[in-house]
């Protein structure tokens, strides 16, 4: 599984917009920085 290289800051509670940079084919691990164990997902680019 491949990392996606951005970073973005947002207030608990609050919501973001974030845009992506066209990506290839795969599946992009992304998670939260202060709660790792719990704050993880997957964007999924076909």
């Amino acid at each position: 599984m491949l990392q996606l290289a951005i970073e973005k800051v947002i207030s608990g509670g609050a919501k973001a917009m974030i845009r992506v940079r066209p990506l290839g084919p795969g599946r992009y691990a992304f998670m939260g920085e202060f709660h790792q164990d719990t704050a993880q997902g997957v964007l999924v680019s076909e």
